[in-house]
């Protein structure tokens, strides 16, 4: 948990709470409805719990938003330099995707149309799949065949994407809210070197 969550998440609560006190003190007040007054109780009590419940299911939600909106930590503002070591780390989560598409390359004379066809080369813990069974990526990374190449694509927050074009060997920083994409520098360790340590 990022420390802008943890300060949205206890804001959120503090908010419940005092919300709910003051509701506590509205009820107080109307309590005194002749002739309602066990039944008000009882309606008081459930819509506080629920009130509280609902509190508490928002301030997750904002806390959530707050953490999803920036995935990894990185905004559309991020400013991506050449050599950028926090990409560079990133890029090197594609190390084993490198190696299994040489290898598949030199077999077959063309780059895999997907990533199921080099899965069994990939370290089975990184591999995503789809509820069908399919591969859908690979550590965060996603791969998309190119008559000419390929591409693998990383997202780094609700719109901002990393991009590896093998057709001109390529970095890119892809903001996704419009600005200008900037292209990037990156040496990952030796893409062999990688293997091993998986």
């Amino acid at each position: 948990m990022t420390i802008g969550k943890t300060i949205g998440l206890v804001l959120c609560i503090l908010l419940a709470l005092y919300t709910g006190n003051k509701l506590r003190k509205m009820f107080a007040i109307r309590g005194w409805v002749p002739g309602a007054k066990v039944e008000m109780k009882v309606i008081q009590l459930d819509l506080l719990k629920m009130k509280s419940i609902t509190h508490v299911f928002f301030a997750f939600f904002i806390s959530g938003c707050g953490e999803f909106s920036n995935v990894g930590g990185i905004g559309s503002d991020y400013p991506a330099k050449d050599h950028d070591p926090k990409l560079t780390e990133i890029a090197e989560k594609a190390g084993p995707i490198f190696d299994a598409i040489e290898a598949y390359a030199e077999e077959h004379a063309n780059h895999p149309p997907s990533l199921g066809n080099i899965q069994d080369a990939l370290p089975a813990d990184g591999i995503e799949k789809t509820p069908n069974g399919g591969v859908h990526g690979f550590r965060g990374w996603m791969y998309f065949w190119e008559p000419d190449g390929y591409r693998l694509v990383y997202r780094l927050g609700w719109d901002p994407h990393l991009v590896y074009d093998s057709r001109d060997d390529t970095w890119t920083f892809e903001p996704g809210d419009g600005s200008p994409e900037t292209t990037i520098v990156l040496e990952p360790r030796k893409r062999g070197s990688l293997k091993d340590e998986d």
